[in-house]
């Protein structure tokens, strides 16, 4: 990296951290994920809690970051430790919220907890929805779990359904593996 591409990286991270420190929610996800993943410009250090930057950010609204926190939760990563009931109930309410604002990837979360009851009491019919509404959105994570669920799931079975969805993944170039297309057709 060059010594100009470094101080353009530093002078967007400062406007972030400014913006984030003034309450803006957009910057304090932004910046929670930086330094969650030590995307930092080099060199620069950084007091704030990540976890707090995006509970911030969720609180306020912000979809991306209620997604976020539904992830979080979900996972462990707040404790580093076997998620319990509280906090898969917490990760499917921030899944939830987001989901309810459009968020397709929180759609596909809210889909998944419903079908494997995590956090929340297990409901096909209402997990098939959700998991719908974020595949026609193009979610490709939503489209696999309908594909794999009609072809496995004996309860809801549909191999047209489960034909329609994997064709779905397979106009996707960088899924055109092998096992997939083996599967699919």
């Amino acid at each position: 990296m060059t010594t100009q591409e470094n101080d353009n990286e530093i002078s967007t991270f400062e406007g972030t951290l400014k913006r984030a420190r003034e309450g803006n929610a957009l910057s304090q996800n932004l910046l929670g994920i930086w330094i969650l993943h030590s995307q930092l410009p080099e060199g620069v250090q950084v007091d704030e809690d990540p976890f707090e930057l995006i509970r911030l950010s969720a609180e306020q609204g912000f979809a991306a970051a209620q997604y976020n926190m539904g992830v979080i939760n979900e996972t462990g990563c707040l404790g580093g430790k076997v998620v319990d009931t509280e906090e898969q109930k917490q990760a499917f309410e921030w899944y939830r919220k987001a989901a309810n604002q459009g968020c397709a990837e929180a759609m596909t979360s809210v889909g998944w907890c419903l079908y494997k009851g995590i956090g929340v009491e297990s409901n096909l019919s209402d997990a098939l929805s959700w998991l719908k509404e974020a595949a026609t959105k193009g979610d490709l994570r939503g489209q696999l779990l309908l594909a794999e669920i009609y072809a496995k799931d004996e309860r809801c079975y549909d191999k047209d359904e489960a034909l329609y969805w994997f064709c779905q993944l397979a106009k996707h170039e960088s899924l055109r593996t092998p096992e997939l297309i083996g599967y699919a057709f």
